[in-house]
C-alpha cells in the first residue's frame, strides 16, 4: 500500500506570462522562492526558460511547486499600481544619449511597444496557460488552463516616461516592468558602434615654368647739322656711357655683352633662359564614421624648442 501511494510526481510544462513586473525579476523570485532547495534531487524536477521574445516563461515542475508559481503570481498581480511602475537606467555607450532618446520617442510614439505583450485587444483579461503537461515517459497530453489574475496585455506608449542624463550618458526610464524590458532589449539594438571609414587620398602637385629674359640697352651720341644729341633706351639694363671706355660690372645671371664706340654709341645685350621642374607629393588620411562628412588637410608640421627664462630678484628690508 506504501509503495502504491509513494510516488515521485510526473513533471509537468506550464507556461507563465508575468504583468505587473519583468520577465527576469520575477523569473528570479519564483526560483528563490519556489524552487530554492539546495538539495542536487530538487534540480531533477525543476527547469526554467525565460522567453524574452514573448514575455514568457517556462517552467517544468511537479504540479505542487506549479500551485505555489500561481500563487506566487497572484501576489504580485494583486499589488498596488503604487509600486509597479520601477525606474531604470540604460547606460548608451557607442551613441549620443540625445540622439537615442530622440529616436526612443519616436518609435513609442509610432505605438512600437503596444500590444507586443501578448496581441490582444485592450480591456481582456490574460492568464498563464499550460502549454501541455509533459509526463515523465515523453507523451503531451491536451493543453489546460492554469489561471492567475492578469492584467490588460496592451500597454500605451505614455505609461513610460524617458529622460536623458547627459553627465553619465544614461537614458532613465519610468514605466511598466515589461514595456522596460522591451525597452532595454531595443536600446541594445540601437546603441551599437557606428562603423567607420579611414579616408586616404595621394595628392600630386606638378608644376613647369619657363622664362625667358632678353634684353638691349643702346646709347648713341651724335650731332647732326652742328647740333648734338643723346638716345638712349630705359630698359634698367644698365647700359654704359658711351663717352667712357670702361665696361658695366656685370650684374644679376644669365648672359651680357657690351659693345663700346667711345665717342659714338654703346649697346649692351642680356639673355637669361629659366625653366623649373616641380613635383609635390602628399598622402593625408582621416577616420571618419559611416555616411559623415569629413575634410583632408596637408599641414607640415615641424618641432622646435623654447625656453623661457625670468630672473626674480627678491629684496627684504626692514623698518
Amino acid at each position: 500500500m506504501v509503495a502504491r501511494f509513494d510516488r515521485e510526481e510526473p513533471a509537468t510544462t506550464v507556461e507563465y506570462r508575468p504583468r505587473r513586473f519583468g520577465l527576469r525579476e520575477t523569473a528570479r523570485l519564483v526560483d528563490s522562492v519556489v524552487h530554492g532547495d539546495p538539495e542536487p534531487e530538487s534540480h531533477k524536477l525543476w527547469r526554467m526558460v525565460e522567453d524574452e521574445l514573448t514575455g514568457t516563461l517556462f517552467v517544468t515542475t511537479t504540479p505542487s511547486r506549479h500551485e505555489e508559481i500561481r500563487e506566487l503570481l497572484a501576489r504580485l498581480e494583486s499589488v498596488s499600481d503604487a509600486g509597479r511602475k520601477p525606474l531604470r537606467a540604460f547606460a548608451i555607450k557607442h551613441r549620443r544619449v540625445g540622439e537615442v532618446l530622440g529616436l526612443l520617442r519616436e518609435l513609442l510614439n509610432a505605438g512600437v511597444l503596444e500590444g507586443a505583450t501578448g496581441g490582444r485587444a485592450p480591456g481582456t483579461e490574460e492568464s498563464a496557460m499550460a502549454v501541455g503537461n509533459v509526463a515523465a515517459d515523453g507523451t503531451t497530453p491536451t493543453p489546460s488552463i492554469a489561471p492567475y489574475p492578469g492584467t490588460s496585455a496592451r500597454f500605451a506608449a505614455g505609461s513610460i516616461e524617458l529622460a536623458a542624463d547627459e553627465s553619465t550618458s544614461r537614458i532613465l526610464a519610468f514605466g511598466e516592468a515589461p514595456l522596460l524590458d522591451q525597452l532595454g532589449r531595443l536600446i541594445a539594438e540601437l546603441d551599437v558602434r557606428p562603423a567607420q571609414v579611414i579616408v586616404e587620398a595621394l595628392l600630386v602637385s606638378l608644376s613647369e615654368s619657363e622664362s625667358r629674359d632678353l634684353g638691349v640697352e643702346l646709347q648713341k651720341i651724335g650731332s647732326h647739322d652742328g647740333k648734338l644729341f643723346h638716345l638712349a633706351s630705359l630698359f634698367d639694363l644698365g647700359s654704359t656711357d658711351p663717352n667712357a671706355s670702361a665696361l658695366v660690372p656685370p650684374s644679376g645671371s644669365g648672359f651680357g655683352g657690351a659693345v663700346l664706340d667711345p665717342g659714338s654709341f654703346s649697346a649692351l645685350v642680356t639673355a637669361l633662359d629659366v625653366v623649373s621642374h616641380g613635383r609635390t607629393v602628399t598622402l593625408p588620411k582621416v577616420l571618419v564614421a559611416n555616411n559623415q562628412e569629413a575634410s583632408l588637410q596637408s599641414v607640415q608640421q615641424v618641432p622646435y624648442a623654447s625656453t623661457n627664462a625670468s630672473d626674480t630678484v627678491a629684496k627684504i628690508g626692514r623698518a
